[in-house]
């Protein structure tokens, strides 16, 4: 699945989930997504914001999808350390959400969680979620973030056609399963991100002549994406004004040093909070290290840490991970612009045993890209060769794909993105020291639409695709 649609919001040059900011990047952002980084914003750096849902989600990730818009806006008002994480699956329900909310969302210490699904509790019809579960699966989801301290904004489902409310087969249902949403947001007290609603105020004011807001009158166009990016920024701006005393930490992987901040946020411009912490992995408390400037941290470190003040509950225990890395050493050898690559046919479910098969075809490509496929199904790739970076520091690299993919540096998988899915993306950091180091990449393609885009970024260099003049292979 692809989606084909892409909706020129910004007026700068775009990268993967990133944005390469020019001098006027800021004021070229619609107000809503402006207002997530303006004076007096709610969100802090080392907030985490996890989008909870369906194929729909896990197809936003792109820069223009509403998880790359959202992540853009942070970056492009250079506040980066607000974390966008993509927790959306294909032709995923309530109860599968119910089924993954630790390993998805739990587990990755979100600030405030997004959950936008319920298309395909309705779309499959008698494979779908029966009204009383999708409701008591809702709440189930927002009692276990509520517990956490995490703040909820629940949306409705959107649409399932594209012709005026009341006249596509599905809206009877899709309209009953929004107002289970409404009553459940509203019993809870979390906030409420009425897309559905958006969504038909758009269709209806814009009539025949309304921009398409899907690309198949399910899955977001780009219009779609830019429409709920912004919805879901009013509303998650509402749900983070209420949020109760907390910190926020970014960590991460370094080289030889780097500095620990710890930020806090307090309600109604309330002063006053001590913020207690500790180095060593084990719980703060009132008798730990308070702390009252940045700390240098040189070696691999748990930080935990927490706020308290007079009149509010104490914050809960944020726990990060700072991880001192050792770069990698190149490899001195003599090689000619371009790659390598395998080609291969089968029906396979996932990514092959490329070393078990036996290639269709073989040769060389100036970049990763999918040019030398035979057929548009049932096909995979393995590239190899040399990358090369002038500058020793982290590298972040990423792909984008439809099938799945991974890519290695040397030995080391640095991306996974494994599975059968739309377009996804999934990133990693590894440090490398200048010079060549090896590179593979493998990619799987089963049926539906397909992708296959290999980024990069590091000292110097802005999120981009990989360009050729970066990849090499072996002089034969």
């Amino acid at each position: 699945m692809r989606l084909k649609s892409w909706f020129p919001l910004f007026c700068c040059a775009l990268a993967l989930g990133f944005i390469t900011v020019v001098a006027q990047a800021q004021a070229v952002l619609p107000a809503p997504l402006a207002a997530l980084t303006q004076p007096g914003t709610p969100f802090i750096d080392g907030d985490r914001i996890v989008c909870f849902g369906d194929s729909i989600t896990a197809g936003g990730d792109g820069p223009n999808g509403y998880l790359g818009l959202l992540r853009g806006a942070f970056l492009a008002a250079g506040h980066p350390a607000v974390t966008v994480i993509n927790a959306g699956i294909s032709g995923h329900k309530v109860p599968d959400l119910q089924a993954r909310i630790d390993r998805d969302v739990l587990s990755k210490d979100p600030t405030v969680v997004f959950i936008y699904i319920g298309i395909n509790d309705v779309w499959h019809g008698a494979n779908g979620t029966k009204p009383d579960a999708f409701e008591a699966g809702l709440r189930d989801l927002i009692t276990k973030f509520q517990a956490q301290g995490i703040q909820v904004v629940l949306a409705t489902p959107t649409v399932i056609g594209e012709k005026p409310m009341g006249t596509n087969p599905n809206d009877k249902q899709l309209d009953q399963y929004a107002d289970i949403s409404r009553k459940v947001a509203n019993d809870m007290n979390v906030e409420l991100c009425d897309l559905r609603l958006a969504f038909a105020d758009t269709i209806t004011a814009g009539g025949e002549k309304h921009p398409a807001l899907t690309a198949d009158g399910v899955h977001l166009s780009g219009e779609g994406n830019a429409l709920v990016a912004q919805e879901a920024a009013k509303s998650l701006l509402i749900a983070m004004k209420s949020a109760p005393l907390s910190v926020g930490i970014k960590g991460g992987s370094f080289l030889d040093a780097t500095t620990l901040i710890i930020n806090v946020r307090m309600q109604n411009g309330a002063k006053g909070a001590n913020i207690y912490y500790t180095l060593d992995g084990t719980e703060p408390n009132t008798k730990s290290a308070l702390y009252t400037k940045p700390v240098t941290i040189d070696a691999t470190t748990t930080v935990k840490a927490y706020a308290a003040m007079d009149g509010q509950p104490d914050s809960r225990v944020i726990t990060v991970t700072f991880t001192k890395e050792i770069p990698r050493e190149p490899v001195i050898v003599t090689t000619t612009p371009g790659l390598n690559y395998d080609y291969y046919e089968g029906d396979w479910q996932g990514l092959p045993d490329f070393p078990a098969l036996t290639a269709t075809a073989s040769g060389t490509t100036k970049t990763i890209d999918l040019a030398m496929r035979k057929r548009e199904v049932n096909f995979a790739v393995k590239y190899s060769g040399y990358i090369e970076v002038a500058t020793n520091g982290m590298y972040t690299f990423s792909t984008n794909s439809d099938d799945g993919s991974k890519l290695f540096i040397g030995e080391k998988l640095v991306v996974n993105n494994e599975g059968m899915h739309g377009p996804v993306v999934q990133q990693g950091t590894i440090a490398l020291k200048a010079g060549k180091h090896p590179i593979s990449v493998v990619f799987h393609q089963g049926g539906g639409g397909y992708a296959l885009d290999v980024y990069y970024s590091g000292p110097n260099v802005v999120n981009q695709k990989i360009p050729a003049d970066a990849f090499s292979q072996l002089t034969k």
